[in-house]
């Protein structure tokens, strides 16, 4: 409750300020003495300066900010670039990996210790083969 008092006087007091800078701004100089018109003068200089450096503390802000914006998207970017990386590096190693292990089967099957319908064979001879001598000698 005590912040929406404070929010609210504040917007009050922003809106008092920007009528009696409006009120300054418009005041006919020409009709006015020369002490007035000299600090009305003063105040019309003291409203400009106040703009140009809310406008410019705004575009360092929105300068500062877009930065922020961008360095954080590059982050991103980049540990996503980084990402993709490891996992293509991660495939291509389990990919290496499986090749070695066809290999390593492969060199298993020509050795005799391994055939094709996953039987050992000890002495060596193939199926195939063994199939044909049997019905040889028949």
């Amino acid at each position: 409750m005590q912040k929406d008092l404070v929010t609210i006087s504040r917007e009050h007091l922003a809106l008092m300020n920007t009528t009696k800078d409006d009120v300054i701004m418009s005041k006919d100089l020409s009709s006015m003495d020369e002490e007035a018109r000299a600090y009305y003068q003063r105040k019309r200089r003291a409203i400009i300066a106040r703009k140009l450096e809310q406008e410019e503390r705004e575009r360092k802000e929105k300068e500062k900010k877009d930065r922020e914006e961008k360095e954080k998207k590059e982050k991103k970017e980049k540990e996503e670039r980084e990402k993709k990386e490891k996992e293509r590096k991660e495939k291509e190693e389990a990919e290496e990996e499986e090749d070695d292990n066809e290999e390593n089967d492969g060199q298993n099957n020509y050795d005799g210790k391994n055939d094709s319908d996953g039987e050992n064979n000890s002495d060596g001879e193939n199926n195939d083969n063994g199939d044909a001598e049997e019905e040889n000698e028949e």
